[in-house]
């Protein structure tokens, strides 16, 4: 029937289950006895082709197993012949990947009315996996059968005998193989017969025994000795089925006398494991993990062997070591197998491996695999070590080698590393190329002989007698040949010394051609300058008494100068202190009212009269040094109720900037021998200038004494002073930086003033100061005036 005719005919006869036919989950076909196929997308899925593909006959024939063609063709042929209506067979279909599917087959033959038969109605389910696992346990009950008859232990099968209360009281053989009779003398003539006929001595405990393994399921392991024989067994007994159970026997007498001596032989190796410092221990290599660890491993890590054999092997070790380590591990293993148990190799490697308290540390493993004696279980054994302190020696090499191979070749100067058993080039940095013009390539191999770079033979001569004698040569000046056969000065130092094991050179060499040509310049110019000098010496003769004359002409105009200042600032002051006076007078509004505008102009007023006036007091004060009016009017001084009022004086100012005074004397009883008026004048300075400069924080002041005298110490928390401007501050008319000068105030003579005071105090007046962080001003006088 062609294809269009079944569509026809099933039109006729399907139309209500053509939705159920397509979308069943039920694998379904539809075949008319001419071959024509129709199929749902179940079966297409579960056989792998398309529809397209199953119209094809050729495809058609290829889906049945050949060993089941017979088959199916036998049911095709008893369906068409009226025999029977349905056929349930199982068979095989090919898939179209090549893999075989079992499956349970349901036919149905529909006919017309006339008995004509339309079309074959096929449904399959897939029973792979059931068969699958029917021919597993035929094979499974094959092997066990080969295994019973074939092992060496003992094994025999028996059935619980019970009284009417279900107690044990007896057992039967039911099987029993010849290993069993080999060892216990029991033949296979025991079969069907009770234990209390073939042993008529046994004890009533092991039927309790037995008899309770049978009953519950659960097995057990028995070690015993028995009379009949004079031997030891192990006896391991399990229920296959309720109320049998079977036991597999195995003679033991000479595993007894060996274990006897492995317990002394395993004590003896416990005492030597758990007394080393170095970690032993054994591990599964199939799951990973420790079945035995030293009591080291707490020392180690902090882990006790307890902890540590709850871990798996990833646990033990740094992430980024697990992998490789796993196949270290593995590999061993491998090449173990490999050699048969021959050869036992071991292997080393260097891990990180945590600690309990969160630190890692560095060990060496060293492993190796081998076959429990006793067990017959391969494991792998191994030792781990502390390496901690080799490794630190390592980095510490490292860096060492990094840091010379990073001045090696940074290093402007010339460097080469020569051995010393033939001078052959080893190494050249850059700087030897830049001298000499020859690269690493153009000297391998060959020697500073083979590139004829000595100018003079007799300086190789003196560099390698030297090293000889004294293992080292120092600032050698020679003439080397360039490359381009220029020629260049040099100044060499070498050393003998070891590099990798082998004597070498160090040669470092420095380009001096420069410095040469410089030195002949020099030489040439104070040939020059002496001629010169002999012809000014001649001149200056007639000057100086010329310059001495102007010299008492100055020293006469500074002392004028100085009156003069002096008598300027005494004429400037008295002005001044009108105008700040009356100022005040009106601020105050004394003589009548005045609006904003007048105050806020008054104030500027003021303001300006106060800082002329602070610039004509430090103006006089320094006058007054210069003239050599100042002295200093020793007398006894109290230095802490003299430190602490000039800190009650500044302490509005620093109220007002929410600063921070204190104060501390070391011993707090000290009297010097002193000028207070001086010395009050200094510190007020040196208190005012911090409170001054400093925005937020503290001021302090710290007076301490000492062996050299005594120390005023004057600390802030200010802005400080740039490293560039430190050494200038203390000159005249300085200013660090003119903006924060304009900010405060200040004329640049206060500190200035201060170090001439502390002279003429007999001290010294220094700073300190970090940028950012603040400044330290102190002011020591000398031991000759403490008490």
């Amino acid at each position: 029937m062609p294809p269009y005719a079944m569509e026809e005919t099933l039109s006729q006869h399907m139309d209500p289950f053509e939705y159920a036919f397509v979308h069943s989950l039920i694998p379904q076909s539809i075949t008319d006895p001419g071959g024509a196929i129709r199929v749902n997308d179940a079966f297409c899925n579960l056989l792998g082709y398309s529809r397209e593909e199953l119209l094809d006959a050729s495809t058609w024939m290829q889906l049945t197993h050949p060993d089941d063609v017979a088959l199916s063709q036998a049911h095709v042929d008893a369906l068409l012949s009226g025999e029977c209506e349905e056929a349930d067979f199982e068979k095989r279909y090919l898939r179209k990947d090549g893999e075989t599917v079992w499956a349970k087959v349901h036919t149905h033959l529909s006919r017309d009315e006339g008995g004509e038969a339309l079309y074959f109605m096929t449904s399959i389910v897939d029973v792979s996996e059931r068969m699958q696992a029917e021919l597993t346990l035929v094979e499974s009950e094959a092997r066990f059968r080969s295994l019973f008859t074939s092992i060496d232990q003992g094994m025999a099968l028996h059935e619980i005998v019970t009284d009417d209360a279900g107690t044990p009281i007896d057992y039967i053989y039911l099987d029993l193989n010849e290993s069993y009779t080999r060892l216990l003398g029991v033949t296979r003539d025991a079969i069907g017969k009770r234990i209390t006929e073939v042993m008529p001595q046994i004890e009533r405990y092991w039927i309790e025994n037995f008899g309770k393994v049978a009953q519950t399921g659960k097995p057990s392991y028995y070690e015993n000795y028995l009379e009949t024989t004079g031997r030891y067994y192990s006896t391991y007994a399990y229920s296959p089925k309720h109320n049998q159970f079977a036991v597999l026997v195995t003679d033991i007498s000479e595993r007894t006398i060996v274990e006897s001596a492995l317990r002394e032989s395993e004590e003896r190796y416990r005492t030597l494991t758990e007394n080393t410092s170095d970690v032993v221990w054994a591990l599964d290599p199939e799951t990973m993990r420790f079945i035995y660890i030293s009591p080291a491993v707490e020392k180690l890590r902090g882990f006790t062997p307890e902890e540590v054999m709850a871990q798996s092997l990833a646990d033990a070790i740094l992430p980024e070591y697990v992998e490789h380590t796993k196949e270290m591990l593995r590999a061993n293993v491998a090449e173990y197998l490999a050699s048969e148990g021959e050869q036992i190799v071991s292997e080393t490697i260097e891990l990180e491996q945590p600690c309990k308290d969160g630190s890692s540390i560095w060990t060496e493993v060293v492993a190796s695999c081998r076959r429990n004696a006793s067990t017959g279980r391969l494991e792998v054994h191994g030792i781990t070590r502390d390496i901690s302190e080799r490794k630190r020696a390592q980095e510490a090499l490292e860096r060492s080698e990094q840091k010379f191979s990073m001045t090696f070749h940074l290093t402007p100067d010339a460097v080469n590393i020569n051995r010393l058993s033939d001078g052959l080039y080893i190494d050249v940095n850059e700087g030897f190329t830049e001298l000499t013009g020859y690269t690493h390539d153009d000297v391998a191999g060959k020697s500073s002989y083979d590139i004829d770079i000595w100018c003079d033979l007799a300086d190789r001569e003196r560099l390698v007698s030297g090293l000889r004698t004294d293992g080292a040569v120092n600032d050698l000046e020679a003439e080397f040949r360039r490359k381009d056969g220029s020629v260049t000065t040099g100044i060499m130092s070498a050393r003998v010394m070891g590099i990798g094991g082998e004597p070498c050179i160090l040669s470092v060499t420095r380009d001096i051609s420069e410095r040469k040509r410089i030195e002949d310049d020099i030489r040439r110019l104070n040939t020059e300058l002496e001629e010169r000098v002999q012809e000014r010496t001649e001149e200056l003769t007639v000057s100086n008494e010329e310059l001495i004359e102007s010299n008492l002409l100055l020293e006469e105009a500074t002392r004028a100068k100085s009156d003069f200042l002096a008598s300027m600032s005494h004429e400037l002051r008295t002005p001044l202190n009108s105008i700040i006076g009356f100022t005040g007078i009106l601020l105050q509004g004394l003589a009548g009212p005045i609006n904003e505008e007048q105050r806020v102009q008054l104030r500027m007023v003021s303001d300006s009269g106060r800082h002329l006036l602070s610039l004509i007091d430090d103006i006089l004060d320094l006058s007054k040094i210069e003239a050599g009016v100042t002295t200093a009017k020793l007398e006894p001084v109290d230095v802490p109720a003299l430190t602490s009022s000039i800190m009650e004086l500044m302490r509005p100012l620093a109220t007002a900037k929410e600063i921070e005074l204190a104060s501390t004397f070391e011993p707090d009883d000290l009297v010097i021998d002193s000028d207070p008026r001086l010395l009050n004048q200094v510190l007020i300075n040196l208190v005012g200038n911090a409170v001054k400069f400093t925005d937020e924080g503290s001021v302090s002041v710290i007076v301490k004494r000492d062996d050299e005298g005594i120390a005023f110490a004057v600390s802030d928390t200010g802005r400080g002073i740039r490293p560039a401007a430190l050494p200038h501050v203390m000159e005249r008319f300085y200013q660090a930086e003119s903006l924060v000068e304009a900010k405060h105030g200040g004329t640049g003579l206060g500190l200035a003033i201060s170090v001439s005071l502390a002279e003429i105090l007999g001290g010294s007046l220094t700073c300190e100061s970090e940028f950012g962080v603040g400044s330290t001003f102190t002011l020591r006088i000398p031991a000759a005036g403490l008490r």
